[in-house]
């Protein structure tokens, strides 16, 4: 009975973020038992969900609220830490659902809309410098996530920063099930065959090789979860701290252009990115205040 207490008091505890993350994680234990992949690869998933799902129960309740303010800001943003790991686990999943590849779609609708294969006709422009420049901004997503966090963690209220941490891993979770939906390769590899230009760089084209290599998946194109993750920043810095948007707005616009001069993303895919966060910033306030109403009842405390 004592077990139960202490598990129900931690859980009153969570925030939306920790509670979505754990029934985002659940989720993707049941697709993995039903997934044609090796048994290695869904007891790996099983048990990593649940130690994840465990550690979220000590982490992302009380221990948030203890020792070191530095601490509290690494224990507030773990449930963003645990979307990455649900993000290499899309990877193993990714055709639990459909065998193959719907990049034809995008790319013959792209291709009604523009006249053009948009992939093949920037070649146009390629050139070592051009490259260099738009990797630097595409890889600037990956230290520009936890700038924001820490920025907005330090500067406002804790309910903004639990809100903005939940619209991030709504929108997260809402590009990896529609990528498991309509698993999109995109265009590196649909036009690799096309392609007569290799993208040659120097510092940062080298940094986004290693990105390649080891930080992404093949597929997970459609929608873009930078793009999603970008959007949502921008709002949040914007709405909340607005000297940070001045060069937040400028970086996001930059990776995402990166996006597709990199071959990464169609256009397609950068606009349903930003439609997704679009989406999760509008649906985490009621969100948030169910989850505030059901864990603590009484009067409304989400700010």
């Amino acid at each position: 009975m004592k077990a139960t207490e202490r598990l129900r008091s931690h859980l009153t505890e969570w925030r939306g973020a920790d509670i979505f993350v754990a029934a985002y994680l659940f989720t993707l234990i049941v697709l993995a038992c039903f997934a044609s992949i090796t048994p290695q690869a869904r007891t790996i998933i099983i048990v990593i969900n649940l130690a994840a799902i465990c550690a979220l129960v000590l982490i992302g309740g009380r221990l948030a609220h203890r020792g070191h303010r530095v601490w509290q800001f690494v224990a507030a943003c773990f449930p963003l830490l645990l979307i990455f790991i649900a993000y290499r686990e899309t990877g193993v999943l990714m055709h639990v659902f459909f065998s193959g590849w719907f990049d034809q779609i995008i790319i013959d609708a792209e291709y009604q809309l523009f006249n053009v294969h948009l992939s093949l006709w920037l070649e146009g422009f390629i050139s070592p410098a051009m490259t260099e420049f738009m990797m630097a901004a595409y890889v600037s997503y990956i230290p520009l996530l936890p700038v924001v966090c820490a920025l907005l963690y330090f500067t406002v209220r804790p309910e903004t920063f639990n809100r903005f941490m939940f619209s991030l891993a709504l929108a997260y979770a809402l590009c990896f099930v529609i990528t498991l939906l309509f698993p999109v390769e995109g265009p590196r590899h649909a036009f690799a065959s096309m392609f007569t230009q290799d993208l040659d760089g120097w510092l940062f084209r080298g940094m986004t090789r290693l990105v390649e290599r080891f930080g992404q998946l093949h597929g997970g194109a459609f929608p873009s979860p930078h793009c999603a993750a970008g959007t949502v920043m921008v709002y949040y810095c914007a709405r909340y701290h607005r000297r940070s948007s001045y060069f937040v707005i400028p970086l996001v616009i930059s990776f995402m252009a990166g996006a597709v001069y990199g071959r990464y993303h169609y256009v397609t895919d950068v606009i349903a990115g930003i439609a997704v966060a679009l989406i999760a910033i509008w649906v985490t306030p009621s969100l948030d205040r169910f989850w505030t109403g059901v864990s603590k009842p009484g009067p409304d405390r989400s700010g």
